[in-house]
């Protein structure tokens, strides 16, 4: 599997596992972030989010910012795995306070 790695405002790195959007993810809680494609990860972000369920919420067709995902080109979903819902906010804070993809506008 591909890998993408962001870095969030406070120095830290996170690894995220890549998929093509559409296919299917792991559930459990985690951060999830839409790209463009692999070859710039940093500079083609289109959406960050959190969630408890992964699969569930990686899913275009019901996303409130599918329209917008889909708009900017993307492609790929990255998908970083943690422990809670709590713990994804987290990163997901952290890696928006650095990156801002215009789907999180």
């Amino acid at each position: 599997m591909a890998t993408m790695r962001l870095r969030g405002a406070s120095g830290r790195v996170y690894e995220f596992g890549l998929v093509r959007v559409g296919r299917n993810v792991e559930s459990g809680a985690g951060c999830y972030a839409y790209t463009q494609n692999t070859t710039t990860p940093g500079g083609s972000l289109v959406y960050i989010g959190h969630t408890e369920n992964l699969r569930e919420r990686v899913n275009l067709a019901t996303h409130e910012k599918g329209d917008c995902i889909r708009r900017n080109g993307g492609e790929w979903v990255g998908i970083h795995t943690t422990y809670s819902k709590a713990a994804a906010l987290q990163v997901e804070q952290d890696l928006l306070q650095s990156h801002r993809p215009p789907c999180n506008g």
